[in-house]
């Protein structure tokens, strides 16, 4: 199945954002992932849905996202997740920073993007 382009932004936002689907939770956690999209470390964050609005493609934070301490290892993705722990991935995305391994990450607005069909 392929979603339309003019609805990849409307689709992102059903699944994070405001105005998200009854289907997904209303307390997102996050997470860091490994190349293979497996769960290296829960960051402990919550992660709100009103954080988030529409942009070309998905939806992007539209303000500060505090993200927790980047763990040790290759870390290739940020997730939100429906649990604190042991959760399911709602969505993943890549990210750059210039954080560290023990460093707290911080995504200003605008710089953590969820975008639809990416990561592929």
């Amino acid at each position: 199945m392929t979603i339309g382009s003019s609805y990849h932004a409307k689709a992102m936002a059903s699944i994070i954002g405001p105005a998200h689907s009854a289907l997904i939770p209303d307390t997102m956690w996050g997470a860091w992932l490994d190349g293979a999209g497996d769960v290296i470390e829960m960051t402990g964050t919550q992660v709100a849905h009103t954080a988030f609005a529409e942009i070309t493609g998905g939806v992007a934070n539209s303000v500060i996202v505090e993200a927790g301490v980047l763990p040790a290892g290759t870390v290739a993705f940020f997730a939100l997740m429906d649990a604190a722990t042991s959760g399911q991935i709602i969505a993943m995305a890549t990210f750059t920073t210039d954080a560290v391994e023990n460093d707290a990450v911080v995504f200003p607005a605008g710089t953590l993007q969820f975008l639809y069909g990416s990561p592929s």
